[in-house]
């Protein structure tokens, strides 16, 4: 996955968890970054891939339809919304 070896931006997640967040061309995938599951995919998000079943709930559409961009502000402002009617932790940039 070129986003993962070479992402515009990468963060870190402001919560307990810390989870990475690596970004490219609006896409996201997060990465856990603590214990035995340390850099395991979480999920991702973006128009390169479907917008999935939790992505249709969230922002309507179809599961097949192209997910949503990501933007640095969404990151950094804890705006993302998450399938549980929460938003992901806002985080902070840290490449580059």
């Amino acid at each position: 996955m070129e986003i993962l070896s070479n992402p515009d931006s990468v963060y870190v997640a402001g919560n307990n968890s810390q989870n990475l967040i690596y970004m490219k061309g609006g896409n996201v995938v997060i990465v856990e970054s603590k214990g035995s599951h340390k850099g395991n995919t979480i999920t991702s998000y973006g128009p390169d891939g479907a917008r999935g079943k939790s992505g249709a709930a969230i922002f309507g559409g179809k599961p097949t339809d192209p997910g949503k961009p990501v933007t640095h502000d969404a990151i950094v402002n804890g705006t993302i919304p998450t399938p549980s009617g929460g938003t992901m932790p806002p985080a902070t940039q840290i490449l580059p």
